[in-house]
């Protein structure tokens, strides 16, 4: 039985993917950062943003406490 094996990647292949694949990731990163853009929150007057803090009384910080809760259960003081 025989087998047809594809020929190998020569070195202009070879340089031929890794310029591909480089516009490629230049494009994807020009379009997240023209999108960051155009939908950065910070200092428009929309309303329509829910980037503000949960704890209105303290908008901006972000506490331990946000991220892992109130710090309570077996080996941990709740005072």
């Amino acid at each position: 039985m025989a087998q047809s094996q594809r020929p190998q990647p020569t070195a202009e292949d070879k340089k031929n993917l890794r310029v591909g694949c480089g516009i490629i990731l230049a494009a994807l990163l020009a379009v997240g950062g023209c999108n960051a853009m155009v939908n950065d929150d910070h200092g428009s007057s929309s309303g329509s943003s829910s980037a503000s803090s949960v704890d209105d009384d303290h908008p901006g910080t972000v506490t331990v406490a946000d991220f892992v809760g109130p710090a309570s259960g077996p080996g941990r003081s709740a005072g």
